[in-house]
């Protein structure tokens, strides 16, 4: 990676941390830090990320944003399934409705953004990357909604696809759970351009400064059009979910999938 111009400047959670790191050209790196746990999202987590990208959107020196998980292996891996194993179906609502404030706040952004997806990028970890404006891959990603395997409902990944792909491209992520290769990811369209693991920073960086480059104005009234569809949808994509969630933890079975899951892998996150 290029040398930053100012240090980053992680806040502290309790499991895992969302670093910021500026770069020449007005753009920012938010990285996304969990390698452990295949950059899953805790609670803390979610929160960071809506706090740092708030100031950056603030700020004025920040015209772009790439977004991109630590290490080699994931973007993110999406929800800390340690954290959501023992939730109740009350806990389940409450949980969607803190994902849902991190989708708003990134598609509220007026600053362009850029997902870099370095590995894994799955469940809401793969929604975290369909906000963003524009997705870069490398040849080794992986992306998917493989909910269903830890018997938990997709919703809100519908929601975040719809604006990509057709109604039966969305049934068959959210209903089989499987991963879409690199080479489907840009055939699909779900990624504007593919590259080698070691050309990935530099192609999102050189992405970046090109759209640091345009009209403010410009950019920040064609984002509004582009996000207004998939924010008039959001309330209702999640009171469903909501519901969806509820009953499917009240069900038990996400606690014994998970739990089994847990106890046999090697990382706590499904991938």
């Amino acid at each position: 990676m290029s040398a930053s111009a100012k240090p980053s400047t992680p806040l502290i959670p309790p499991v895992g941390t969302i670093e910021r790191t500026y770069l020449p050209g007005d753009v920012t790196l938010v990285t996304i830090k969990s390698p452990a746990r295949l950059n899953a999202f805790s609670a803390s987590m979610r929160q960071q990320l809506i706090t740092v990208l708030s100031e950056l959107d603030a700020a004025e020196d920040t015209r772009a944003i790439i977004v991109m998980g630590d290490g080699e292996r994931a973007f993110s891996a999406g929800q800390d399934l340690s954290e959501a194993q023992s939730f109740s179906g009350e806990d389940a609502q409450g949980w969607v409705e803190e994902w849902a404030v991190l989708y708003r706040a990134i598609l509220n952004l007026e600053t362009p953004t850029i997902a870099a997806l370095n590995g894994f990028a799955v469940g809401a970890g793969f929604q975290v990357a369909l906000l963003c404006d524009l997705r870069v891959a490398s040849t080794t990603a992986r992306a998917g909604m493989p909910e269903v395997d830890d018997a938990i409902p997709c919703v809100t990944g519908s929601w975040s696809l719809a604006n990509l792909l057709g109604r039966g491209q969305i049934a068959d992520l959210v209903l089989t759970g499987r991963l879409l290769s690199a080479d489907e990811m840009l055939g699909w369209g779900v990624v504007s351009q593919l590259v080698a693991p070691e050309q990935l920073f530099d192609t999102a960086q050189n992405l970046a400064e090109v759209l640091a480059k345009k009209d403010r104005l410009a950019v920040r009234l064609d984002k509004a059009w582009l996000r207004r569809d998939l924010l008039a949808r959001l309330p209702e994509a999640a009171q469903e979910a909501k519901l969806a969630h509820a009953a499917a933890f009240a069900s038990g079975e996400p606690r014994r999938v998970m739990g089994a899951f847990l106890s046999r892998a090697s990382d706590p996150v499904r991938s």
